[in-house]
């Protein structure tokens, strides 16, 4: 059974001041392509187990490790000017590296110079996806 939610979205325009809100549908068939893709359990890693389901021996030889991942994870985005532009290197000069930016992972939400990623549009329709799994 298909079900939908209609959820209003602002649309701004590329003329200065003029806005305009608008409804749009979202389907349970639309959800598929937005929500986070959950892997199935038989593709899980299983230690001590290969990827045809024969034994061996583990990774973690010598009791595991105590390594965490981190919770969040940024890194700067740099340009090598020289190499990006196919320029000469003249005795000794270096153009240097342009900072285009900083990318963050952070409580599940990926940004770039502290925007988020994901659109305004695109965040209602992830709400609307849940709202429609919770019926």
């Amino acid at each position: 059974m298909q079900r939908y939610l209609a959820i209003p979205v602002l649309l701004v325009l590329a003329a200065p001041a003029v806005a305009e809100t608008t409804t749009i549908t979202v389907t349970t068939a639309d959800c598929r392509n937005v929500v986070a893709h959950t892997p199935d359990a038989s593709v899980a890693y299983t230690p001590g187990v290969s990827a045809y389901g024969k034994r061996v021996a583990p990774a973690d030889l010598g009791g595991g490790s105590t390594i965490k991942p981190p919770d969040s994870f940024s890194m700067q985005i740099n340009i090598d000017l020289q190499e990006r532009f196919g320029l000469p290197a003249n005795k000794g000069q270096y153009m240097g590296e342009l900072n285009a930016g900083k990318v963050e992972f952070k409580d599940g939400k990926l940004t770039y110079n502290g925007q988020e990623l994901a659109t305004g549009s695109q965040n209602a329709v992830a709400e609307a996806c849940r709202k429609l799994q919770q019926q």
